[in-house]
């Protein structure tokens, strides 16, 4: 039998990384995660006796079907806090994915859903690898460039100046990341750091830690409700409504990264 994890004290004072919509970003997410049949919807696929680690789990009622141990990370407390109260029994930590106050080798499964945009991504996939058992997985969604750059032409059309700057950073950083594998914090605000993720530079620092078994999805939106929803999308964009017809299109441009800590020790590439 896997031993439970032992959840040490929790790191408190981490920052809003969706730069003050936490509620909105919830709210959404709430409504995404309750509609399997939403464009937006994508999960993992549980193992029966695998425990489950989710962070940025924010509200989310989500248990693995067979009772398995979960627990959800976040650096919020507000969603944290209406996650135990919708739930008395769920087990949540207030932390940040760079720094889990998490045991070595104690959960089989770390799915993470469209928040390593907010992560020092470097910093996380050591501490990714030392809290997976032998053998344990990651599970993480990520924007891919597309994303950028619809936030950037809309930023531009509404002439936003502070945005168009913010998402330059942005682009430079997953410039970092790709070429370099390293990231930096926003210039003009340390407390934020965003980016957006390449196949390559994933791959490389995933490969790097010692991860195996590396592979990548683009996510399938249900033809019927894309269909749909572009339709939709193309009205909104008629009409002054462009940040509403923006969100539409954002939701199917993020992919889908799975990689599996060996279950034997093995050399790492420097």
């Amino acid at each position: 039998m896997t031993p439970a994890p032992v959840v040490k004290s929790a790191s408190y004072g981490a920052d809003d990384p969706t730069g003050g919509d936490a509620k909105e970003y919830f709210d959404r997410e709430d409504r995404i995660l309750s509609d399997p049949s939403h464009p937006g919807y994508i999960m993992p696929e549980f193992v029966r006796g695998e425990s489950v680690l989710n962070l940025g789990c924010g509200r989310m009622r989500l248990r693995p079907p067979n009772g398995e141990l979960y627990v959800g990370i976040d650096p919020f407390f507000e969603p944290l806090q209406q996650r135990k109260q919708d739930d008395p029994t769920a087990l949540s930590v207030r932390a940040i994915g760079e720094a889990l106050p998490i045991r070595n080798a104690s959960f089989g499964l770390i799915m993470a859903r469209d928040v390593i945009i907010y992560m020092d991504v470097p910093s996380f996939i050591p501490e990714a690898h030392r809290v997976l058992e032998p053998g344990g997985r990651v599970w993480l969604t990520g924007h891919k460039f597309s994303h950028l750059a619809l936030h950037f032409v809309m930023s531009l059309l509404r002439l936003n100046v502070k945005d168009v700057i913010y998402r330059v950073y942005v682009f430079t950083n997953g410039m970092l990341f790709h070429y370099f594998g390293r990231m930096m914090r926003f210039p003009l605000n340390r407390k934020r750091i965003e980016s957006f993720q390449t196949k390559g530079g994933l791959r490389r620092a995933l490969a790097r830690q010692g991860f195996t078994e590396i592979e990548f999805v683009v996510p399938s939106p249900n033809r019927r409700g894309l269909r749909r929803s572009i339709r939709r999308a193309r009205r909104l964009m008629r009409s002054s409504r462009l940040r509403s017809a923006g969100k539409q299109l954002l939701l199917w441009r993020h992919f889908l990264v799975t990689a599996r800590k060996p279950a034997t020790p093995a050399a790492r590439h420097t």
